[in-house]
């Protein structure tokens, strides 16, 4: 069997590299204008593995179309950003539901997307794009702090005005903010750090994760925050996380956390075991048949 992967490339090498060890043959296609050259790739695929690129929804269409013309079984595989398109942009609905329906196959990346996906009319199952963790708990730091991920160009998409409102109703802690270099206040007990290539120490300074935004797929953040051994705050249900829907609900959870501060060792057991099961692309096949 071989694969085809299309889309955005940092899932694509991901899932490359899953399908590698599950000997399973794939590559990577990119879209272009060069269609001789698209179609001489294409027509040696058994199939199709598309997921979500900034590709608009009309481009995606025509793509399909011209697979299903060729035959091709298609896998839609949904990781977040398309799913919210579809849900809050008119446009993008339409599309997407007229390309979606001509795939054979739907996955999606986080269990909430399933629901969401369903709200569509579309069908699909669970199956996580996760890359290889690395498991290094470490002990929690002397001092309480909690770790935010906030891009400037995002600022309100990751809540922002909610995240510094914690920093102000909890002066006692310490609020780490990744991906953004620009204070928009000088509360001293916020600290920018911009963009981090190195995110292990970043985790074993911090105690916690708080991840509230409008919308997300399955949060590498969250999940190296587990393997981790730290607590996370989401406002997605997902194991050994505290939910919070709400600001009250985030209060709540902090105040508990730091009430009963410990290492998440649950949280490390459910990626050691659980999360790697669920992304078995060998026990999975049947999802690429």
């Amino acid at each position: 069997m071989r694969v085809g992967i299309m889309g955005s490339h940092y899932h694509s090498s991901l899932l490359s590299q899953l399908l590698k060890e599950a000997g399973i043959e794939s590559e990577e296609i990119l879209i272009s204008r060069n269609v001789k050259g698209f179609f001489s790739k294409v027509k040696t695929k058994d199939i199709i593995h598309i997921i979500y690129s900034h590709l608009d929804a009309f481009t995606w269409l025509l793509c399909i179309l011209f697979l299903k013309l060729l035959r091709k079984k298609v896998i839609m595989h949904w990781i977040g950003s398309d799913v919210y398109s579809a849900l809050t942009e008119r446009k993008s609905k339409v599309l997407t539901l007229a390309f979606s329906s001509l795939a054979d196959t739907h996955l999606a990346s986080a269990p909430w997307l399933i629901k969401e996906l369903k709200m569509l009319g579309i069908e699909a199952a669970w199956l996580p794009l996760v890359p290889t963790l690395n498991i290094a708990v470490n002990p929690l730091p002397e001092k309480f702090r909690a770790l935010i991920y906030l891009p400037e160009t995002k600022y309100n998409f990751y809540n922002g005005p909610l995240m510094e409102k914690l920093a102000r109703d909890f002066p006692s802690i310490n609020f780490f903010v990744v991906g953004n270099e620009t204070s928009r206040n000088d509360r001293s007990n916020i600290q920018f750090l911009g963009h981090v290539k190195n995110m292990e120490e970043v985790y074993k300074e911090t105690s916690v994760l708080v991840r509230i935004p409008r919308h997300d797929g399955l949060s590498l953040m969250v999940l190296e925050a587990l393997a981790s051994g730290r607590h996370v705050i989401y406002n997605h249900k997902f194991p050994n996380c505290f939910y919070a829907k709400t600001y009250q609900d985030a209060c709540e959870a902090l105040d508990q956390i730091m009430k009963n501060e410990s290492i998440n060792l649950e949280g490390v057991e459910y990626i050691k075991k659980k999360l790697w099961k669920k992304a078995n692309f060998r026990k999975n096949r049947l999802h690429l048949l």
